[in-house]
């Protein structure tokens, strides 16, 4: 780990790009989506699909906020292990390497500047200007108006047993790039050693999956407990934007879909229920917060494992029938994709995948109306994305051996 204050050298690597006619040749979408094939990155975008990297070792692409640059990771040799940050221009076809070492980048929701972490140092250039913005940083988010950042430092482990971790509000002056890490940064909040909900209870180490609510009023995230405790369970939270109002809202796992706000109001879903999935595809119920009140939608003998906002009152779902555990993958309960109106509380079944097969990771393409999932083999193979009409009609393949789809979506 280094401190750095450097004018970055941008390198620009000319990749070998394989656009290719969407699989079907028919189906023309009006679409920008990233995703994931062979461990590479494509973009689907002028319904034309081009691979952006070749190595096999990519991951976490992200849109720029204005869908005009993408961000990747992808792992490179070395001893000790490293990962650089590559940007792909989408109109150029060409793809900037950022920096050697680097991970976890964000965009800023106000133009194209990017974060990223260096061990705990977070970087943040604009691909003129580089700087060091803070250290001793385990997680980040941009606030919203892109004027900083809320920081998370996680807790340690003291003769007294382990401490709470820590939120730090980081604001970046016009002059950034000549600022010192040590500048404008004040503590946000401190978690409790221990927080609880509904009888569970954990230590309150790491922060992660932070997002703001539509209004920017509430910040939610997910507390977990050291690593392997956190496969059982942890706890979703939310804390206003002034930091004064904390609350733990539920008990999750990290396994399934994680908590989301809805596309314009300040209500958040996230599925409830602790318990690794090896002791069952049970007791995970979809519930949805509007501050101040919950409401759960999972029907009783089911379970949610991931899910997607269409708008503000809608819901798609990838359920199956709880049951126990096995090692055999064929008897694992495949899902299929639900739709939930959650004004009226109606639910119904838009897809049915055939024998063998099964749907997840439901999104909803705002841009073409269309909604796209995962539909793969229950040993998790022969993975393929797929489109239908909103109500699940008019369904058929979309990108072939494909996983992961991230869509661009312009802010509204």
């Amino acid at each position: 780990m280094f401190f750095r204050k450097l004018v970055v050298t941008i390198a620009f690597i000319t990749m070998v790009f394989h656009p290719t006619d969407s699989v079907n040749g028919s189906r023309k979408v009006p679409a920008k989506v990233a995703f994931m094939r062979d461990g590479n990155v494509w973009v689907y975008v002028n319904d034309t699909e081009i691979q952006v990297t070749n190595s096999g070792k990519a991951s976490s692409p992200e849109w720029s906020v204005d869908g005009k640059l993408l961000s990747l990771v992808e792992e490179e040799g070395g001893d000790p292990h490293q990962q650089s940050v590559r940007i792909y221009d989408v109109g150029a076809k060409k793809t900037i390497k950022i920096y050697n070492r680097g991970y976890l980048p964000k965009w800023s929701p106000r133009g194209d500047i990017l974060a990223y972490k260096d061990g705990t140092v977070l970087n943040v250039t604009d691909f003129k200007q580089f700087n060091n913005a803070a250290i001793g940083v385990d997680n980040y988010i941009w606030i919203p108006d892109g004027s900083g950042f809320i920081l998370s430092k996680s807790g340690n482990l003291t003769p007294e047993g382990w401490s709470g971790a820590t939120l730090y509000k980081k604001v970046l002056p016009q002059n950034w790039a000549k600022a010192s890490y040590l500048e404008n940064v004040k503590k946000f909040f401190s978690l409790p050693n221990e927080i609880s909900s509904n009888g569970s209870k954990i230590i309150a180490v790491y922060t992660s999956d932070f997002s703001y609510s539509p209004s920017g009023r509430w910040l939610s995230f997910v507390v977990s407990p050291t690593a392997s405790w956190s496969m059982d369970s942890n706890m979703v939270c939310s804390i206003s934007a002034d930091g004064r109002l904390f609350e733990v809202l539920d008990e999750i796992i990290l396994e399934v879909g994680l908590p989301k706000w809805a596309p314009s109001k300040d209500i958040l879903a996230y599925i409830a229920g602790g318990g690794r999935l090896v002791f069952g595809f049970r007791d995970k119920d979809l519930k949805t917060k509007e501050y101040p009140a919950f409401t759960t939608y999972t029907p009783e003998n089911y379970a949610d494992l991931d899910f997607a906002w269409k708008d503000d009152n809608t819901i798609y779902v990838s359920r199956i029938k709880e049951a126990e555990w096995s090692n055999d993958f064929s008897k694992h309960p495949l899902p299929a994709v639900f739709v939930i109106d959650t004004v009226s509380g109606k639910q119904s079944q838009i897809t049915s995948p055939p024998e063998g097969y099964a749907d997840y990771s439901p999104h909803y393409n705002r841009s073409a109306d269309k909604m796209i999932w995962i539909r793969r083999k229950y040993d998790y193979k022969d993975s393929n994305i797929w489109m239908a009409n909103p109500d699940g009609s008019n369904a058929s393949l979309w990108l072939k051996n494909a996983d992961s789809p991230i869509i661009y979506s312009p802010k509204v």
